[in-house]
Formats: structure tokens, C-alpha cells, sequence
């Protein structure tokens, strides 16, 4: 408490900061942007702590966090929500083309509507479920089955080989949030990565709505 206390009186725009966020984020979305920031602010270090577990803000795990949830759930945290993410039915072109008589679907372990695909395939059959949305992703890039999957980390990406398919899902409760500690609000290196990251990422909302 008292280290974090003290870091949120820094009015220097040098020193470490750093900023969690999940390995899908940090590829497409925030390393190809460091080069810009650094040019803005060559005396701050960005430590990126990638990994798909929330950290610990409090014990100052990190300082700031990208995360996706339906929402903080943690006290004392700050920021802004960024965008909702929306998500679509995705399959390869290599599975579209072969178009199996019973569908294979592939799910995700955290997906918070279970049952989504039992209406639209009543026949389909789980082939495998993941943990994470990486291997989920390349799973499904390589025709191994349909998947559900959020938009912003496949629209974006003109090379993924998937395409959304149009069937009705509920809308997701998950968003990207931007977080750090309150005590942490008046520190000039946190508000300028923080800064940086609200003004870059905005320009990804059509993608994460997927209106594109």
C-alpha cells in the first residue's frame, strides 16, 4: 500500500509501468503501437505482463490492466470501459468448403452462455474445448470445427482465414475494460500510458462491435 501510495505522487514522465493484458491483445493490438509511443515518451519502459489470468492490481502485479470482463470486480479500481466485445460464429474456409454433414464445434471454457450452439445445431458434435482463445483461434483457422469467438481479435486480422457466419447469438457480456488503482490516478508515467492506450484503441470499435 504504502509503495503503491508513493508511486501515485510521481509527476515524472520516466521510470517502469507496467500493463497486463492477454497475449491476443498485446500481438494485434498494442506491441505495433509501442513504436509511437516511444517516440512520444522515450524515458517511460512499458513491462508487459501477458498472460490470459487476471493480476493482482493491489499487490501491484501490474499497474494498469486490459481486460476483458462483463465488469471490475475489484474495489478501489478506476478507468473505463472501452468497448463491448461482440462475438460471432466463425469457421475456416477449408471447413466451409468441405461443409460436414454434422458440424464439429470447438468451445471455450469460460464462454458465459453454455448452450449457445444447441439451437443452432442440434446435431452438431464438441469436438474439443479450450482454456484459452489462442489455441481456440488456431484450432478453428485450421478446420478442425466452428467456434465462437470474439470479433475485434478476427475482423481485425485480414490474414486469419475465418469467416463470421450469420447465425442469431445472444449479445456478450464481456467488454474491454481499462483499470488501474485509485491511488495510482495522479501519477504522470500511469496517466500517459493510460492516456496512449484510450486514444490508440479507440480506433478499434468497429471491429470490437463487429460492425465490420
Amino acid at each position: 500500500n504504502i509503495e503503491r501510495k508513493l508511486i501515485g505522487q510521481d509527476k515524472l514522465l520516466s521510470g517502469e509501468v507496467n500493463l497486463t493484458l492477454t497475449p491476443e491483445l498485446a500481438n494485434d493490438y498494442v506491441v505495433p503501437a509501442l513504436n509511437e509511443f516511444n517516440r512520444r515518451y522515450p524515458n517511460i519502459q512499458i513491462n508487459l505482463v501477458i498472460g490470459s489470468h487476471h493480476k493482482d492490481l493491489y499487490a501491484r502485479e501490474a499497474d494498469i490492466a486490459l481486460r476483458f470482463t462483463p465488469e471490475p470486480t475489484q474495489g478501489d479500481l478506476i478507468g473505463r470501459k472501452l468497448y463491448p466485445s461482440h462475438w460471432g460464429v466463425y469457421g475456416s474456409a477449408m471447413y466451409l468448403e468441405q461443409l460436414p454433414s454434422q458440424h464439429r464445434l470447438l468451445l471455450w471454457h469460460l464462454e458465459f452462455d453454455q448452450g449457445w450452439h444447441t439451437s443452432i445445431f442440434p446435431n452438431a458434435k464438441v469436438v474439443a474445448k479450450f482454456d484459452q482463445l489462442a489455441p481456440l483461434i488456431t484450432a478453428a483457422k485450421n478446420g478442425l470445427g466452428l467456434a465462437k469467438l470474439p470479433c475485434g481479435l478476427i475482423d481485425g486480422d485480414n490474414s486469419s482465414g475465418l469467416y463470421r457466419l450469420n447465425f442469431p447469438i445472444k449479445p456478450s457480456i464481456w467488454s474491454l475494460w481499462l483499470l488501474y488503482h485509485s491511488d495510482l490516478k495522479s501519477a504522470a508515467k500511469v496517466t500517459a500510458v493510460k492516456d496512449f492506450l484510450i486514444e490508440h484503441l479507440s480506433q478499434y470499435t468497429n471491429v470490437f462491435s463487429g460492425e465490420l
